[in-house]
């Protein structure tokens, strides 16, 4: 019997599908900054304690594999919904970190990103869509990446 896979089926995972699990010892990964990019409308309000916890997980992954990390966090909201800014929702913040010597969207320490991102809330929106593109594209062209990085967006 034949469990290869042909060409057209070579992304398909079924019950049969050999899984290979790679120790954390073995990570290419050595350095990497990491923006988390998340949907922070009211359509949310349920969903973003898990999603908290779960990017505080995955941070905690990076940290026992020892891969040097900065991270990032961009909110987004509704495209072109001006209540929102009225209230003093942000459509989109990339949020920023300080510290004595600098100014960053990126930041090392893992207590001061939870901190913010804990007081993340989920608010605001309507019926026009929300600014995915805007988020992804803004945090991909228009923070401090680190040249000898590499990048990961993670979006929610």
């Amino acid at each position: 019997m034949n469990i290869g896979v042909n060409k057209m089926d070579e992304f398909s995972i079924t019950d049969e599908t050999p899984m290979i699990v790679k120790s954390s010892d073995n990570w290419a990964l050595r350095r990497a900054d990491i923006v988390f990019i998340i949907d922070c409308t009211s359509t949310m309000d349920t969903t973003l304690k898990v999603v908290v916890n779960t990017i505080e997980d995955v941070v905690g992954v990076y940290e026992k594999a020892n891969v040097k990390i900065r991270l990032a966090l961009t909110e987004f909201r509704d495209c072109q919904y001006p209540e929102d800014n009225t209230k003093g929702r942000n459509l989109l913040h990339h949020h920023n970190f300080t510290t004595k010597d600098d100014e960053s969207y990126f930041t090392e320490d893992v207590e001061a990103f939870s901190k913010i991102l804990g007081q993340l809330k989920a608010l605001g929106g309507g019926p026009l869509k929300e600014s995915c593109f805007d988020a992804l594209v803004s945090s991909a062209e228009n923070i401090d990446w680190d040249a000898g990085s590499d990048r990961v967006l993670v979006f929610f």
